[in-house]
């Protein structure tokens, strides 16, 4: 009886823990400066950032030039270039 409730514990604070880290993604506005459709993967360059959005994904977006986006994703570095692995990309 006792170990159940101690494992039922550790579940709920699992759970909690999942949420809190999910919710605590933060949402960015850009500008589209530059975009490029290749194989499978759209590279998005932004006004005023560093960092580029890589969306993995053999769909065609009506995304354009000058566009205003809002983003979320994992961010990471390749080959020395800061990116973000865009899970969400929508026109603002």
């Amino acid at each position: 009886m006792k170990a159940s409730k101690i494992i039922f514990l550790i579940s709920l604070i699992g759970i909690l823990t999942l949420l809190i880290l999910s919710s605590n993604k933060k949402e960015e506005i850009g500008k589209i400066k530059e975009i490029e459709y290749s194989n499978n993967k759209i590279t998005i360059t932004i006004e005023n950032k560093k960092e580029s959005i890589v969306i993995f994904t053999d769909k065609i977006f009506d995304l354009k030039k000058r566009d205003t986006i809002i983003y979320s994703g994992k961010k990471e570095i390749y080959n020395g270039n800061p990116q973000i692995i865009a899970d969400r990309v929508y026109k603002r």
